[in-house]
């Protein structure tokens, strides 16, 4: 009980020299990540909120048949619109091939082999068969790549999970409203539609990085 004692006032001590040396207004870095909504947003921002921010997808279904063009990975068409944009289509072949090749694979969370794989190592080791290295989790994944404008395959979709505004999910968008990610609630490597109400309500943002 001494030894709490005496380490809280020497804790005291230590921010009341601080305040000494620094003035009144200093705030440790750590109390102003811990102390967050205390604070406020100007004194500590996360950086992902500058991503949320500044998206502007959304998740829904191409509106119409003819606003498709049909291109070579099995069925799965491409909007018009991004068509013509540099859209390298055998590179996204090729990264839809391997994605599929994980099909059934078993959820495990923390896992990256056939044996048992995760949403962000399913990611990463998707990526990194096209010689693009990944980070190892969801939210560092976030912070690569280019902000999508317009949703199209090959881009990564990024949602929310236990908690608010941080990427706890990652997948990969394959067109006409389908995801192929390492889902947990099916327990396997799925393809699944993405306006579903689960993704719409945690879906935060997209990245291109093809």
């Amino acid at each position: 009980m001494k030894k709490v004692k005496y380490v809280g006032v020497i804790l005291a001590s230590l921010v009341l020299a601080f305040n000494v040396a620094y003035g009144s207004e200093f705030v440790s870095p750590i109390r102003q990540i811990i102390n967050y909504h205390k604070y406020g947003q100007d004194i500590y921002k996360d950086p992902i909120l500058n991503i949320i921010e500044k998206s502007k997808v959304e998740l829904k279904e191409p509106q119409t048949i003819s606003e498709l063009v049909r291109y070579s990975v099995g069925k799965q068409p491409i909007p018009k619109k991004i068509a013509s944009d540099k859209f390298d289509k055998k590179l996204v072949q090729k990264l839809i091939e391997i994605a599929k090749q994980y099909l059934g694979t078993p959820y495990r969370f923390g896992g990256t082999s056939r044996y048992g794989i995760d949403c962000s190592g399913f990611t990463m080791k998707v990526f990194d068969k096209l010689g693009i290295k990944l980070p190892r989790t969801a939210s560092e994944q976030a912070h690569v790549g280019k902000l999508a404008i317009n949703l199209k395959p090959g881009d990564l979709l990024f949602f929310k999970t236990y908690r608010k505004h941080h990427p706890g999910h990652v997948g990969i968008y394959i067109g006409h409203g389908l995801m192929i990610d390492a889902s947990s609630a099916y327990g396997k490597v799925v393809i699944e539609p993405i306006n579903q109400p689960y993704f719409k309500k945690h879906f935060l943002f997209a990245k291109s990085l093809l």
